[in-house]
Formats: structure tokens, sequence, C-alpha cells
């Protein structure tokens, strides 16, 4: 028994009657549940219990033993003092708040049908790829549709929350945190943290300066990522170290050193994913754009975003992975690039734009964006799509992705919709 199911009994009222009987043998009839507070105090505030006839207005706290109150503390805490019912799966012990008044209580398990706690028991306990595997093909796919919608929003506002706390980083710059923001999806997750380490060293507002100046723009982003530091004898590398010598001085770079060559992964990744051949794509990308915050936001459609990721990059990286490695072609920023970072950097910058503006027209774009992107293809979209999940669209992919990875993986199904129809089949 977890503390989240009592919370969805509560919440929702699933018992098999209306009237109760409290430990201390009151009459209870819940008018009202209350909202459950996700913050600190009691569980659920703004209740209307009526006890022995007499309506109280207050809040509901809940434990799985009545003996937890006093283990976490609540009897010395002046915050649960307006408990008006504590609500307990197993009564083992009297309560008191911090004014010493014995608080009612109300044992639940005799109240609860035992087809809620089997399908309850049957989702936590065992060992499927998906927690509802053996009942998902009886829910209606509306309530599937539904529930991958809703939570395309919670990954676009997680998302979004993650972009605000870089946000506060750069001093409330929207251009600068798009460009860090981009920087850290250059990396494709093995080089993320890299790249975001290289946008924080080297500000945009030192590329902006040579935006014009591709050689430039190169150099500052090769050298402040600690890719400059070797000898060789080709003319290129030479000219990077020369501008990149004479930048760092200009703007006293050696006080925000570089990044450390072991933060940079090349290991089992192919050629094309080397963050060498990834850094001067997105040169070439900065320099193009050097405020993309705006770019972003004013784009009209998905075509002109994805226009602005057809990257053309200097002629040494047309033939090369690395400074050293030579290839007969690089080949160009993939179509799959281009959509990647379109889902993993555009959208979740409209939405949280759409958070600070208070303005969700960008959310509605953001959403509109991913309907327009091909769905992504991977391991967790393909074991969703065996469950009669549909995955048209990036839309559909990325709620597929957050309901694996923030429901299913943990079993939080009292969160999600399709576990909560499951529980309340007869």
């Amino acid at each position: 028994m977890k503390e989240d199911f009592l919370h969805y009994l509560w919440k929702f009222q699933k018992f098999n009657s209306n009237h109760f009987k409290s430990v201390q043998n009151e009459n209870i009839r819940v008018t009202k549940p209350g909202f459950q507070n996700f913050d600190a105090g009691p569980d659920f505030n703004e209740a209307r219990i009526l006890i022995n006839d007499i309506e109280w207005a207050g809040n509901v706290e809940i434990h799985i033993k009545s003996s937890d109150w006093d283990n976490h503390q609540h009897q010395h805490d002046k915050a649960y003092n307006n408990t008006i019912l504590h609500v307990v799966w197993e009564y083992d012990k009297i309560i008191r708040n911090e004014e010493k008044q014995e608080i009612p209580t109300l044992e639940l398990k005799k109240y609860v049908e035992n087809g809620i706690l089997e399908n309850y028991d049957s989702l936590l306990n065992n060992l499927y790829k998906i927690p509802c595997q053996q009942s998902i093909n009886e829910v209606p796919s509306i309530i599937k549709s539904n529930e991958v919608e809703r939570k395309l929003i919670e990954r676009l506002e997680r998302k979004s929350q993650e972009i605000h706390s870089i946000y506060d980083s750069t001093q409330q710059n929207w251009t600068e945190t798009t460009y860090q923001v981009i920087a850290k999806n250059f990396g494709f997750k093995v080089n993320s943290s890299a790249f975001l380490r290289l946008s924080e060293k080297l500000p945009l507002k030192i590329i902006q300066k040579h935006a014009q100046n591709l050689l430039q723009v190169e150099s500052l982003l090769f050298g402040v990522a600690g890719f400059l530091e070797q000898k060789s004898d080709d003319s290129y590398y030479k000219q990077l170290q020369k501008e990149f010598s004479f930048l760092r001085h200009k703007y006293r770079l050696e006080e925000t050193g570089t990044v450390e060559s072991h933060e940079w992964k090349f290991l089992r990744l192919r050629p094309s994913n080397f963050p060498t051949l990834r850094i001067a794509q997105f040169a070439s990308f900065i320099a193009k754009y050097p405020n993309p915050f705006s770019s972003f936001i004013l784009a009209p459609d998905v075509n002109i975003l994805l226009s602005m990721f057809k990257i053309e990059t200097s002629p040494f990286w047309k033939e090369h992975f690395t400074f050293k490695s030579d290839a007969t072609k690089t080949g160009n920023f993939g179509k799959n690039s281009q959509n990647n970072l379109l889902i993993n950097t555009v959208a979740p910058l409209l939405a949280a734009y759409a958070r600070h503006k208070n303005d969700y027209s960008y959310r509605e774009k953001a959403v509109h964006l991913l309907e327009q992107l091909p769905s992504e293809k991977n391991k967790i979209t393909d074991c969703m799509e065996t469950f009669d999940f549909e995955n048209d669209n990036a839309a559909t992919s990325q709620g597929l992705i957050e309901l694996h990875n923030e429901a299913c993986l943990y079993k939080k199904c009292l969160n999600c919709g399709i576990g909560t129809h499951i529980l309340q089949r007869n």
C-alpha cells in the first residue's frame, strides 16, 4: 500500500459507501473532499465534512497508518491544527494536533472494494514492459490518445522549466538563453553537457561581433572547446589558432578557460556525430543566425524553420570529421538532425516563452509545429506502438516518450488516465 493510492481513493471517492463511521464511532459524510495540495502542509485543503451532522470546513491529512502522524511530527506543527479528518488505511494509534485535540480518524480499508485493490496490485507488481500491458488493449483509444496529448503538454512544460533555469542564469536574456539551448542540443545527448559548457564559457554577444566572418566564429568555438591546443602543419588549423590567439586576448577568454578535453565524447559515436563536426555545423548556423531567438519566434511555419537548419559548413568540414581524419564526404546536416533540433529546441523554447509571457498562443504554436513534423522512431516509440498507440507525428511521439519515461517506468499509474481507467474497471 502506498500513500499516493490513498490520495487517489480519497480524491475520486472510490468507496463502496457515502456514509462512514470514524474510529471514534462518529457518523462521517463527505460533502467535498477538498483540493489536493502538492506543496508543504496537509494533503487536501478546503474540504467539507459532516461529522455527526455538523459540517466542518478545513484540511484532510492522509497516511497509511495513523501513527505516521506522529512519525512525521505533525503533532508539533501548527499548520496541521485545522485538520478536520485524518484518513488512514490502518488505525493503530490515537493522534492529536499541536493543541492536544484528538482528530477524527477514518479507517479506509473496510470501505474499499476488493476489485480496485486487485487492479492496483496487478499494475504495481508485475515485470511487464509497461505496468498495464495485460489490460491496455481493453482501454478505449480515446482515453489513450487523450493521455498522450496530456503527456505532450507535461513534457513541454517540464522542458520549459529547464529552459527557465537557463534563462535565470543568463540574467533573463532570451537571446543568450536560446543560444545555450541550441548549443546543448547540437550535442545530441552524448555531448550535450559539453556543448552547454561551451556556450556558457563563450557568450553569444562575442560571437555576434564576428558573425560576418565564419573563420573567426569557428576559431572562437573550437578554441574555447579546447580543440586548438595541438601542433599541426595544416593551414586551416593554423589559421584558427592565429585567430583564436588574438580573440582570446581581446575578450580575456583566458579567465573563463576552455572545456576540458575529457568532456568531449567520441567513443561509439558515428563520425557524423563527432563533436568536432557538430561544432563546425553549429558555427555555420550561429554565424548565419546570430539572433536565433527572434528567428524562431517570428518564423511563420515549419518549412522556414527547417530551412534555417540546412547547414552549409566551411570547405574543410565537407571532407573531415576531425582535424586529423579525412573523409571523402562528411554529408550534410541530415533531415533527422534538423527535425531533432526543431523538436527539442524550438518547440520547448516556444513553450517556455508562452509561460514567460503568459500567452499560450506560443504553446499552441509549439504543438502545431510538432504536429507537422514526422514521428520519432526509437526503442521507446517502437515499444509503445506494440500496444496500439498511434504515432502519427512528432507531437504523438513526444507524448509517448513522456508517458513511457515519466509514468510507465516508475509505475505512476495513478497519475495516468490509462491507469485510473483500468483501476475503475469492474
